[in-house]
Order: C-alpha cells, then structure tokens, then sequence
C-alpha cells in the first residue's frame, strides 16, 4: 500500500492503502504539482463518487487511461481473463474518473497511473494496482503472477511501471476515449450520468 505525506481530503476515510503520494501526483510542463481544483468542475462530483459505489454495485473499478492504446489493450486482456466479471472499468478523463479522483485528493487532470478503486476511499496506484488486479483474474498464472508482485520490494515493481507508464503513448493514442459501442460491455463501464442529474446549479 502506498503511503503519503499530504492529508486526505476531509471526506475521504483514512487508510494505509488509500492515499495519493508525491510520487504519483500530476504535474505541468514546469514539473509543479497540479492540486485538486473543484471549482474547474461542473458536476456533483461528491455525489456521483459516492453514489458509483452505492447502487447495489460494489465491484472494484480500475481507473485507466482512455486515450492511451497500450493502456485500452490492458484492459482488453483484463476484460477476457475476468469472465465472471470482477472489476467494473472506467476512463481517467470521464466525469465518473473524475470524481474518484477528487475524492481521493488527486487532480482531476491526473492521468499519470492507472488505479483500482475498491471503494469511493480505497485506492491503489500504478504497480500496487496492477498486481492486485493480476491476483484477481481468472487464469491460475496471473494469480500467482499479482501475488508475487504483491510480495516483491515496491521499488523494484514501480520502476518497472513507470518505464512502461512514461513511454506508454509510445504506442499510440485514441482521439477519444474507449466507448462500448454495441452494448455487450455495458455492465462491465462505469457509465457517466445524466448530465442534468448531477449537475451543479
């Protein structure tokens, strides 16, 4: 679990494994860090994080990169090994990724790693994530892949990550992010509201 030397925000609870460090912080051109900025948003955003995990649904979602090819292949190959449906998915850049984000104190605009939310406060980030995710699967070498990767020094795992993170657009990037166009994944996306519904008056 990842651990930070910043206070989380007020609504979210505190945890070991639930808040953002310096590290994975987003940041301009000029390497300065991006903080939170709700004013820059439009939406219910304390509503819709909450409300993402209070439906009847309570899976897991991964948080990922919907522009990046490298990281919508990631995705592809989660969805195929996790038949039973374990995780529910959901782009960094829609309103839902947002507000996962702001509730754990990031910057709406970070999309620097990919992270599984397994509540509107539990979070973990880049390797941690991955493994965690890989444990869950459905085939018997991933599981025993995430658990190694659970008990390897975290140094070692995050700089594997980030290499591949930092060059990820290497592989090419979306115009726009992954939609489901012909419904057979709907239950499996997080789908952003009604956008008078969570609209902030």
């Amino acid at each position: 679990a990842l651990s930070t030397n910043e206070s989380p925000p007020a609504t979210a609870a505190s945890s070991s494994s639930n808040l953002m460090n310096e590290a994975t912080a987003a940041t301009d051109a000029n390497g300065a860090t991006i903080m939170p900025n709700e004013d820059e948003i439009d939406f219910d955003w304390q509503a819709l994080s909450t409300k993402v995990f209070a439906e009847g649904d309570t899976r897991p979602i991964i948080l990922f990169d919907g522009v990046c090819n490298l990281c919508n292949g990631g995705i592809n190959f989660a969805m195929d090994q996790d038949e039973s449906g374990k995780f529910r998915f959901a782009s960094l850049q829609s309103k839902v990724g947002q507000a996962l984000l702001l509730r754990i104190g990031k910057s709406q605009y970070d999309i620097s790693t990919i992270i599984l939310m397994e509540s509107s406060t539990d979070a973990y980030f880049s390797s941690d994530a991955v493994a965690r995710i890989c444990a869950e699967l459905d085939a018997v070498p991933l599981q025993v892949l995430g658990k190694l990767g659970q008990i390897t020094p975290s140094f070692i795992r995050e700089a594997v990550y980030q290499v591949i993170s930092q060059n990820r657009y290497q592989f090419g990037e979306y115009d726009s992010c992954r939609i489901d166009f012909d419904g057979t994944l709907t239950s499996r996306f997080v789908q952003d509201p009604d956008d008078v519904e969570h609209r902030l008056i």
